[in-house]
């Protein structure tokens, strides 16, 4: 779950995923996840084990590749 508070989410883009994707094999870690930060913004990423969030960091950080869509 991405948790967005619109309330301060006044600032420029500093990060955007469209669409991404990543794969292990026939595994879909993570299935077309889109999310825009912007400065001054408050962002969390919450979920149990097994949901992707350590994927989603090593997308965000260049550390894994995406199968699909774009980081930003």
């Amino acid at each position: 779950m991405i948790h967005q508070n619109h309330e301060r989410a006044d600032g420029h883009p500093i990060l955007e995923l469209r669409r991404v994707s990543r794969h292990f094999g026939s595994f879909r870690a993570l299935d077309e996840v889109s999310l825009t930060v912007r400065a001054g913004a408050r962002q969390a990423i919450i979920g149990p084990n097994g949901a992707g969030k350590s994927t989603l960091f090593g997308l965000i950080s260049g550390t894994l590749p995406v199968t699909a869509g774009a980081v930003l």
